[in-house]
């Protein structure tokens, strides 16, 4: 889980540093799957559901220098096809905000955990 709005240079390298113990735990035929959270609070976003992945990914290897590279694919034959060897889901869960009646949610797109369903799947049935 990765969010945009992480301030502290401190704790996103010790998140990074986390990550790459955590993949040194992890069989080779583990899956992994970022979860890019709070996608609608970046410019990233073109409409819902419609992100500039590139982009995104790109900051994030920005803010967050070296996470991907457990996870690069080595092998010389497949990585000419997939240079990862992880997925990459844009996420957003809704909004909180402050009504008459208080503090009330609305729901976010749907194009978002149904992306992260999809990809979910894909993983499980191989």
């Amino acid at each position: 889980m990765i969010e945009p709005d992480w301030e502290n240079d401190e704790d996103r390298k010790n998140y990074v540093n986390r990550i790459h113990q955590l993949r040194r735990r992890m069989r080779s035929r583990d899956n992994v799957v970022f979860v890019f959270n709070k996608i609608d609070k970046t410019n990233f976003v073109r409409s819902p559901g419609n992100i500039n992945i590139v982009q995104a990914k790109k900051d994030i290897s920005n803010n967050y220098p070296g996470i991907f590279e457990p996870f690069r694919n080595t092998n010389p034959i497949t990585s000419f096809f997939t240079k990862w060897r992880c997925d990459f889901v844009p996420f957003q869960t809704g909004d909180f905000t402050e009504s008459t009646q208080g503090l009330t949610y609305q729901e976010g797109p749907r194009e978002y955990p149904a992306k992260l369903w999809n990809i979910i799947l894909k993983r499980i049935k191989g």
